[in-house]
């Protein structure tokens, strides 16, 4: 329902923007912060377990439902405080979005502590796809981080430190918090939504190890000031994705995606993959300003980001 409602205010603000203060921004931040923030909280719990091969029991909902409530608030007021232009009201904002994310990391490591032991009590081997789940918590330790950077760039830095800010700030929660989910989920999901055996599902530690690499290079260039260290960062990133998607896109050329669901997540990561090339080469070539830092955020918004979320919803969401 989160995702609904975010959804349909992005619509109205699109449809308005012309009058609204920090459009731009808006626009931007109602698609990621509500709509894809609110889907990868809720689903990679409901993944994760289904991953693991455990289910909490309906009694236990009650706090998952609390943080669900309590980050969209920290998200209604982090878009006041920015429109308003209150920065204590945006770091307000901006620390419970960190805090609630931070917490279903967290609960998200309790969940695979628990469902290990359950499975060896019962003399069950570990679940097939719980190399997955690491995706999921890494990419929930990403957000905060994400939301720390988007804090300093609401109080205001020079140009050169802005375009650092921006570029790690894009860094911690596109390819981070919504990246690394993705690729954890589509290692499991994509197989079985294009009809292909299981492809790839051997590489996952490899791939997280190199995703997480170039997030940490990517993010260190970036606030240190050397464009190059960056766009090493983000080839590490890329090639980080070709070992994930590779196996899948390989797949799809003998089983063609059929429908609207696999053909928008096949664009999804090809858009992905071809953004993530030309990050590196606008980082490479050039000083890092905050125009060249964010060149390829509407290609990761609406290439990557967009067609992934719609393409994923369309699967899981009731009908």
């Amino acid at each position: 329902m989160p995702v609904r409602v975010w959804l349909v205010v992005l619509i109205l603000a699109g449809l308005t923007h012309p009058f609204l203060p920090e459009s731009r921004w808006l626009l931007v931040h109602l698609f990621t912060l509500g709509a894809v923030t609110n889907s990868i909280v809720v689903w990679s719990q409901t993944l994760a377990e289904r991953f693991l091969g455990y289910r909490l029991p309906e009694s236990e909902r009650g706090p998952q439902l609390v943080k669900i409530y309590l980050l969209n608030a920290g998200i209604v007021v982090t878009i006041i405080g920015v429109v308003g232009g209150w920065f204590p009201v945006t770091l307000i904002g901006a620390v419970l979005i960190g805090a609630m994310v931070a917490w279903h990391a967290i609960s998200l490591l309790l969940l695979i502590r628990r469902a290990q032991r359950a499975r060896v009590e019962a003399g069950d081997s570990p679940a097939e796809h719980a190399q997955s789940v690491w995706f999921l918590v890494a990419s929930s330790a990403m957000l905060p981080f994400g939301a720390g950077f988007g804090a300093v760039l609401a109080y205001g830095a020079t140009e050169q430190a802005e375009a650092g800010f921006l570029l790690a700030h894009q860094a911690m929660n596109l390819l981070g918090f919504l990246g690394l989910a993705a690729a954890g989920v589509l290692t499991v999901m994509y197989p079985n939504l294009i009809g292909m055996d299981k492809a790839g599902v051997e590489r996952r530690p490899a791939a997280l190890a190199i995703l997480l690499v170039g997030i940490a290079a990517l993010m260190v260039g970036a606030l240190t000031g050397y464009p190059l260290l960056a766009a090493a960062g983000c080839a590490a990133y890329l090639a980080g994705w070709i070992v994930v998607a590779g196996p899948l896109l390989r797949g799809a050329l003998s089983h063609p995606p059929d429908g609207y669901a696999a053909a928008s997540v096949t664009a999804a990561m090809l858009w992905l993959l071809g953004s993530l090339a030309v990050l590196a080469i606008v980082l490479a070539t050039g000083p890092m300003v905050p125009d060249r830092a964010t060149l390829m955020t509407v290609p990761f918004l609406a290439g990557f980001a967009a067609q992934l979320l719609f393409g994923v919803m369309s699967i899981c969401c009731p009908r």
